[in-house]
C-alpha cells in the first residue's frame, strides 16, 4: 500500500514537472505575434539585409548596391532592398513623395507590416500594379524595398517586409 502511494505520488510530481515545464517552454499559450522564425519562409541574411526567404524565392544577384530576390516561377516577380541616406532636408515622406511623383501618383497611407511602418508608393510594372515601400531606419538613413508585380496583398511581400532588417551603413 505505501509503494502504490509512493509511486502515485511519484507519478502526480512527474506530470506536474511537466506541465510546469512546457509552460516555462511557451507550448501551452500565444506570445501574442510571430517572431522571425515562426514566419513562413527561410531565415536568410544577404549583405547588409536580413529577411526571410519566401518559399520559391531565390537570391538573384544583379548589384552590389542592393538586395534582388526573385519568384523561381514567374521571372518578372521581383523584390529588391535598397539602403540609402537622407539628404539633410530631405523626411522619409518627402523620398516617397519625389518618387511619387515620377509616377503621376500621390504616396498612400502608412501601412504597418510586422514591426515597420511604411509609406507605399503605388506604379505599373509590365501594366501590373507593383509596389515601393519606403520606411526610416535611424535619423540620417531609411530603406525601400521595390516590388515589381507585387503589392502587399501578395504572400512574398507580407514575409519579406514583416521579417525585413537592414543594417546601417557605416560610411
Amino acid at each position: 500500500m505505501k509503494t502504490r502511494r509512493f509511486l502515485i505520488g511519484i507519478i502526480i510530481a512527474c506530470a506536474f514537472a511537466l506541465t510546469l515545464g512546457l509552460a516555462g517552454c511557451g507550448g501551452g499559450g500565444d506570445d501574442g505575434g510571430a517572431a522571425a522564425s515562426d514566419a513562413p519562409g527561410t531565415p536568410t541574411t544577404i549583405d547588409y539585409a536580413s529577411f526571410n526567404m519566401p518559399d520559391g524565392w531565390e537570391n538573384s544577384p544583379e548589384s552590389d548596391s542592393y538586395v534582388t530576390i526573385a519568384s523561381k516561377d514567374n521571372d518578372e516577380q521581383i523584390i529588391k532592398i535598397f539602403r540609402e541616406t537622407l539628404f539633410s532636408d530631405e523626411t522619409i515622406e518627402s523620398v516617397a513623395a519625389k518618387r511619387a511623383g515620377y509616377y503621376d501618383a500621390e504616396p498612400g497611407e502608412p501601412i504597418t507590416i510586422g514591426e515597420t511602418t511604411w509609406i507605399p508608393v503605388d506604379f505599373t510594372f509590365n501594366d501590373l500594379p507593383s509596389r515601393f515601400f519606403y520606411a526610416q531606419l535611424d535619423d540620417g538613413n531609411y530603406m525601400y524595398v521595390t516590388a515589381y508585380e507585387l503589392t502587399d496583398a501578395d504572400e512574398p511581400v507580407q514575409t519579406v517586409l514583416s521579417t525585413l532588417s537592414v543594417a546601417v551603413s557605416e560610411e
